[in-house]
């Protein structure tokens, strides 16, 4: 991936040893944990410096964030999984020789799960906003919802393809989600247990 137009930790970018046969912080070392940490609290002060322009003093900014609550771990979660089995797909496609293992160290997930803590920090920092409110909205599955491997792969390649094909190129992706649809098949009991947590957050625009 390019480094120079990629929006993924920069030091991980740049230094793949960092996060050999990885594909995102989580289960990595406490260095690549700290890396992604520093790049997501320079993305979200960034942000609030571009919105608070936008606002009037006074004006609302409210926004759901996907997050984790704050002492939980978050090998639990669904991103944890969800990240898990696409790093194994990558990982045989490696073994297979569809891709090359230089191209996988040096592919990293812009993803950052957030604890309440956290995001109060970078607002506190930041200082064009107060909290007003901070919730968490648990997920909660309809009893007639269907889930099913088919749709977590589509819901998946929604999400990652523009990134895989950056890093890749396009024509591996039909082979990846449809072996990610293979391997979520198999996790699929596991897959509706994991915690889904989204915080709704409400900010308010200080005056100067």
């Amino acid at each position: 991936m390019d480094q120079d137009k990629s929006p993924l930790c920069k030091n991980c970018t740049s230094k793949p040893d960092w996060n050999k046969g990885r594909i995102h912080y989580l289960g990595s070392t406490d260095e690549v944990v700290r890396a992604y940490k520093a790049q997501y609290s320079e993305n979200m002060n960034s942000f609030l410096h571009a919105r608070a322009e936008e606002l009037v003093y006074g004006g609302l900014l409210v926004l759901i964030i996907p997050g984790y609550p704050q002492g939980t771990p978050l090998s639990p979660t669904v991103a944890y999984l969800t990240l898990q089995v696409i790093e194994a797909c990558l990982i045989d496609m490696v073994g297979k020789g569809v891709i090359s293992e230089e191209k996988l160290d040096s592919f990293n997930i812009p993803m950052y799960s957030i604890c309440p803590q956290e995001l109060e920090a970078v607002v506190e920092q930041n200082g064009s906003f107060s909290i007003e409110t901070l919730e968490t909205i648990p997920h909660v599955l309809a009893d007639d919802a269907v889930l099913n491997a088919k749709q977590l792969a589509a819901h998946g390649r929604a999400v990652l393809e523009g990134l895989i094909k950056q890093q890749f190129g396009k024509e591996i992706t039909d082979e990846l989600f449809d072996l990610y649809g293979k391997k979520m098949e198999k996790e699929l009991s596991i897959f509706k247990q994991r915690k889904r947590t989204n915080f709704l957050v409400v900010l308010k625009r200080k005056a100067k």
